[in-house]
C-alpha cells in the first residue's frame, strides 16, 4: 500500500511517494555514482550511466530501489502490484530482453533522461520472474515515471506485455491497474473545496454548519482506490506560493493527507503503516524524506557525493 504524486508547481516538478509496509526493509538515502558496475541477470554489464539518488536497501552490495530519480531529473517510484503484475517466466537461458523487476529502476534511470527516452528504453525490454537471489524473491510491482518538464506515465506488467499509459493526473495507488483507478476517479467529479448548494438548499433556505461540505462523499478509508481519489482531490485544489521552504511544507502536508498511521490498519505482519515519505525536487536534484517517527524532513541531494566514484555512497541518516 503506497501512494505516488507527481506534482508540476510553476516551473519545477516534484515527485512524491509514502511509502506503506508493514515490515521495514533496511531503507536508506542511496546515491549511485557514474562509474558503479551494473550487471543485469541477462549478462548486461553498464558501467557508465547517470548518477542516481533515493531510498534502497543495500544487499550484497546492490542498491534495490524503492523511489529514486536522476540528475536529469527523471524519477521512478515502485509500488506494490500484488493482483495484476505479471512478468514473463524465468528460463535456464536469460533472453537478452529480459529485466528482472528490482532491475528497472536502475535501469530507466541509469540510461534515461526523461519520459520519452524511458518510454523507448522500455519498449526494448520484458520483465521476467527473476529472483535477486535465493532469500529474496520477486515483488509484482508497478510503477510510476515522471521527468522534470512534468511527464508522467504509468507501467504495468501484464499477460499481454508491459503496458504504459500516460498519467495527466499524476496519481498511483496499488490495485486495481491504472485504467480502472482512473475509471474511479470519475464517480468523485462533484467534490470541491468550496460548499455544495442546489435547489434544496435554496427552497428549503438551509444553512451550513460549517465549512467543508463541498468535500462530502471523499473517501476517507485506506484502501488503495480510496487513496486514490484522494490524492487526486488534496493534488487538484492544493494551493502553493513561491517560497521553496513553504511548497515542501505543503507537499509534506498533502501526502500526509494519504499517509497511514500506526495500529490503523492490520496485516498478517502486524502494523501496516507510512514508514516514510519523499519528496524529489527533480529540476534541483534534493532528495527529502521523513521517516515515521522523524519530525523534520532530512534533505540529500547529489552535491554530497562525488558524481564519478564507482562505489555506492549512503547519505542521509
Amino acid at each position: 500500500m503506497c501512494t505516488c504524486i507527481s506534482k508540476k508547481i510553476g516551473n519545477k516538478n516534484y515527485f512524491c511517494r509514502t511509502m506503506d509496509i508493514d515490515t521495514d526493509f533496511g531503507q536508506k538515502a542511496v546515491l549511485t555514482p557514474r562509474n558503479y558496475p551494473y550487471t543485469l541477470k541477462n549478462g548486461r554489464s553498464i558501467d557508465k550511466h547517470l548518477a542516481i539518488l533515493g531510498m534502497a536497501a543495500i544487499e550484497s552490495g546492490y542498491p534495490l530501489y524503492a523511489d529514486a530519480m536522476n540528475e536529469k531529473g527523471l524519477a521512478v517510484a515502485a509500488l506494490n502490484f500484488p493482483v495484476s503484475a505479471y512478468y514473463e517466466k524465468s528460463t535456464k537461458e536469460i533472453p537478452k530482453a529480459a529485466l528482472a523487476p528490482y532491475e528497472l529502476i536502475p535501469l530507466v534511470l541509469g540510461l534515461a533522461s526523461d519520459v520519452t527516452s524511458a518510454k523507448k528504453l522500455i519498449s526494448e525490454i520484458k520483465l521476467y520472474d527473476i529472483d535477486f537471489n535465493k532469500e529474496i524473491g520477486t515483488s509484482p510491482l508497478h510503477f510510476q515515471i515522471s521527468d522534470s518538464k512534468g511527464g508522467c506515465i504509468v507501467l504495468e506488467p501484464s499477460r499481454e506485455g508491459i503496458k504504459i499509459y500516460d498519467n495527466k493526473v499524476g496519481i498511483l495507488t496499488n490495485e486495481p491497474p491504472f485504467p480502472s483507478q482512473i475509471a474511479h476517479l470519475e464517480n468523485f467529479l462533484g467534490l470541491s473545496s468550496g460548499s455544495k448548494g442546489g435547489k434544496m438548499k435554496n427552497a428549503f433556505k438551509l444553512s451550513e454548519s460549517g465549512l467543508g461540505n463541498g468535500a462530502i462523499g471523499l473517501p476517507g478509508d485506506a484502501t488503495s482506490l480510496s487513496r486514490f481519489v484522494r490524492a487526486a482531490y488534496l493534488s487538484a485544489n492544493a494551493e502553493f506560493d513561491d517560497v521553496e521552504e513553504n511548497r515542501i511544507c505543503g507537499l509534506f502536508h498533502m501526502l500526509e493527507g494519504v499517509s497511514i498511521i500506526k495500529g490503523a490498519v492490520k496485516s498478517k505482519n502486524g502494523n501496516h503503516y507510512t514508514h516514510y515519505i519523499s519528496v524529489m525536487d527533480t529540476s534541483e536534484g534534493i532528495y527529502r524524506y521523513r521517516h515515521y517517527d522523524g519530525l523534520a524532513p532530512v534533505s540529500v541531494s547529489f552535491l554530497q557525493a562525488e558524481p564519478e566514484s564507482d562505489t555506492l555512497i549512503e547519505i542521509g541518516v
